[in-house]
C-alpha cells in the first residue's frame, strides 16, 4: 500500500497524480481567495462578503482549473520541477486572473459581486501563485534540504 501511494507521486501521467494535484490546486486557490479577504479586511471579514467570496471561489475554480490542465501543470517531474514549469504557472495564474477580472466586470451587477473590494482578486492572485508554486517545489526543497532521503525514496 505504501508504495502504491508513493508511484502515484512519481508516474508523471498517472490519473491518480493528476486528480491529486487537481484537488491540491482546488484548495489552494479556495484558501488563496479567504486570505485575500483575510489580508484586505485585516482579519475580519464582514458578513456581507462572504457571498462575495463563494462567488469568486466557484468562478475561480471553474476558470482557472482547466487553464491549469490544459496548461500542462499536472504533467511535471516533481523531483526535478525547474523554473520552466515556474514560468507555465506564472502563464496559467495571469491568464486565468485576466479572465477571472474580465468577467466580474461583466458580472459586477449581478448580486453575488455587488460590492465586491477588487483589491482582492489582485491579492488572490499572488496567493494562487505563491501557494501552487510552493506545492509544485515542496519535493524538490525537501529533496535539496534532506539529500540522503532522495536515495531512500527510490529504493
Amino acid at each position: 500500500m505504501n508504495n502504491i501511494f508513493k508511484n502515484f507521486l512519481i508516474e508523471k501521467r498517472s490519473l491518480v497524480r493528476i486528480i491529486f494535484f487537481l484537488v491540491l490546486d482546488a484548495v489552494l486557490i479556495y484558501l488563496s481567495v479567504y486570505l485575500a479577504f483575510i489580508v484586505r479586511f485585516e482579519g475580519e471579514i464582514p458578513s456581507r462578503y462572504f457571498l462575495n467570496i463563494e462567488g469568486i471561489i466557484l468562478l475561480a475554480w471553474i476558470i482557472t482549473l482547466p487553464i491549469f490542465y490544459f496548461s500542462k501543470l499536472y504533467y511535471f517531474d516533481w523531483d526535478y520541477v525547474s523554473t520552466e514549469e515556474l514560468i507555465s504557472l506564472m502563464k496559467a495564474v495571469s491568464l486565468s486572473f485576466l479572465i477571472l477580472t474580465a468577467s466580474f466586470i461583466v458580472l459586477r451587477d449581478h448580486p453575488v459581486f455587488t460590492g465586491f473590494p477588487r483589491s482582492t482578486l489582485f491579492i488572490s492572485y499572488f496567493f494562487v501563485f505563491i501557494l501552487s508554486g510552493g506545492a509544485r517545489f515542496a519535493k524538490r526543497i525537501y529533496l535539496q534540504t534532506f539529500p540522503g532521503r532522495q536515495m531512500q525514496e527510490k529504493e
